[in-house]
């Protein structure tokens, strides 16, 4: 592999993106993963392994029912899918043809999966048979009961008013609203070899691939689009700049939904012929039996599934020793920042260190900018730009960033200068950046975000509730803890509470605590408004006793 590009040597190119030798598409990423490595291992389950060639195989007769089916560039599939081969083969067949793919979390409870359909228009959504223990079928109807009404496979729903059909994965039999497409099964002979050659050749890498939902600082999903050549072209990079080659077998503990299992872990390794190991389901004793068996010699995961993985009781005695950096290195110097706004890192270790510079004057560095990727740190009230060692708000722009944001116009999301205010504050020393934490209200914990105002939403929802606040307060084994302030109009059951948020949110989003407050313990600001940060206070301070 390459070796990673200094930053002399971008500042002297006239590039401003990663050079690839073939085009910046899901389609040329394809077939260069199958000329180059079609016999490699590629997706490893715990049940069977796939190479490339059959990655590249099975997409390809998906992609053409798909493409009889009426769908083609810029159509919106949504997709819910469990870590499998499934949504790996599912993925590639709708990018290879130009649509424009929103994978929802497997974490989602219907009435989250309907909330997202209907903010994403999606026009075609894509299931197993069965996922994670649900029977699909049914998960679809709790989230949309309109479905037994409907007489045909042509949908017309007023709770999701552009979905217009739903296919479901596998042999069985389907009900009569939904479409069947047995993945072993030959594929539809009406579309010809040369129609899906012609349509993957009119597939550009500026076209919308994919859009990533990630919990926003408002009550609606935050849908991150993101283009064919950011992708294919920020992939590559991580491949280069990890140094990944087709000898390495990493584990995906990160969801292939999101870009920390998309653009950081899958494709790259369509880049580099390494293998990819994943289980439908997160659970120790499988996961190690996944990694020793399969031979892994990394971990993408976060902190927290780590942390899992040794405190399972075999952990011991389990051979891992292919496995680079298990646990992490303490001694690192760098950490990487990243967010699904810009496919992922951003910045990360820089190739050497600068000369003349102490090493203690790194510790808490989150690295160097990426190549082709610029930075610059601005004072969050006037937007004025700040020297070197001073913090404010760290605003990105270059090839990986996103298109926008779904449904937002780009004014509402770039300045006039074309560059995204991330929200993270922090500063630039020795070339590398610094970072201080967030302006924004959004909630890290064990690596899932969690918009506050979603979960408080959700809890105003509850016919006993009056006000909600909720916030994250650091936490050892989680980074934050989601916890909870509310107003209540009467008695409450906070186990009930939570039992009935369970099922609308993720779990992970669920608070773990909950404080009751009165109507004279609410803390107002001179404008009447609650006093957030004097309600945060008291929170602390209620469950610290």
């Amino acid at each position: 592999m390459s070796s990673p590009i200094s930053p002399e040597k971008m500042k002297n190119s006239t590039a401003r993106a990663p050079e690839l030798s073939f085009p910046a598409t899901i389609p040329a990423l394809i077939a260069h993963s199958a000329d180059h490595f079609a016999g490699n291992d590629f997706v490893v389950t715990v049940e069977r392994t796939y190479t490339f060639q059959d990655a590249a195989d099975a997409s390809k007769v998906m992609a053409k029912r798909l493409i009889a089916e009426g769908i083609g560039k810029g159509t919106r599939v949504g997709m819910l899918c469990a870590q499998t081969y499934d949504w790996v083969v599912t993925f590639l067949a709708a990018a290879r043809i130009g649509a424009f793919v929103i994978p929802f979390s497997s974490f989602y409870k219907p009435a989250e999966l309907a909330r997202g359909l209907r903010h994403g228009d999606v026009h075609t959504l894509i299931v197993p048979n069965q996922m994670l223990g649900h029977k699909m079928a049914d998960f679809i109807v709790e989230a949309l009961p309109e479905l037994e009404s409907q007489n045909g496979r042509k949908l017309r729903l007023t709770d999701a008013p552009y979905l217009r059909s739903v296919i479901i994965l596998g042999p069985d039999s389907v009900p009569s609203w939904a479409t069947a497409f047995d993945p072993s099964a030959p594929g539809d002979n009406s579309v010809s070899d040369t129609l899906l050659a012609n349509i993957e050749s009119a597939v550009t890498p500026s076209d919308l691939v994919v859009t990533i939902y990630t919990s926003g600082t408002t009550s609606d999903p935050k849908g991150v689009m993101h283009s064919q050549g950011s992708q294919v072209r920020h992939s590559g990079q991580i491949a280069r700049l990890t140094g990944l080659t087709e000898k390495e077998r990493v584990y995906a503990g990160m969801p292939f939904f999101w870009v920390g299992g998309l653009t950081t872990t899958l494709l790259p390794a369509m880049h580099s012929g390494s293998a990819v190991l994943c289980q439908e389901r997160f659970e120790s004793g499988e996961a190690l039996d996944l990694l020793e068996q399969g031979n892994a010699t990394r971990i993408i995961a976060w902190p927290t599934l780590r942390q899992r993985l040794q405190a399972d009781p075999s952990f011991p005695d389990r051979d891992l020793s292919r496995i680079a950096a298990f646990p992490s290195n303490p001694n690192a110097r760098h950490n990487s920042l990243g967010m699904t706004e810009t496919s992922g890192p951003h910045t990360f270790p820089p190739a050497k260190e600068t000369e003349g510079v102490p090493l203690e004057a790194f510790k808490g560095s989150f690295g160097a900018g990426l190549p082709f990727v610029q930075h610059r740190v601005v004072d969050p009230a006037t937007g004025a730009p700040l020297p070197d060692g001073e913090v404010g708000e760290l605003c990105v722009r270059g090839y990986s960033l996103m298109q926008g944001f779904y449904k937002l116009e780009r004014e509402d999301v770039f300045d006039e200068d074309g560059w995204y205010h991330t929200g993270d504050h922090g500063t630039f020393r020795h070339g590398c950046f610094f970072f201080e934490g967030r302006f924004s209200e959004m909630i890290k914990s064990a690596g899932f975000n969690v918009s506050a105002r979603e979960v408080e939403t959700e809890l105003e929802r509850l016919p006993n509730i009056e006000s909600s606040w909720v916030f994250g307060i650091p936490d050892a084994d989680r980074e934050e803890l989601v916890v909870a302030g509310v107003l209540p109009l009467g008695e409450i059951d906070l186990d009930e509470v939570k039992e009935t948020l369970a099922a609308r949110l993720s779990s992970y989003k669920v608070p773990r605590e909950i404080v009751l407050f009165t109507d004279d313990e609410v803390p107002l600001l001179a404008t009447g408004k609650p006093d957030r940060r004097a309600i945060l206070e008291i929170i602390r301070s209620k469950l610290a006793k």
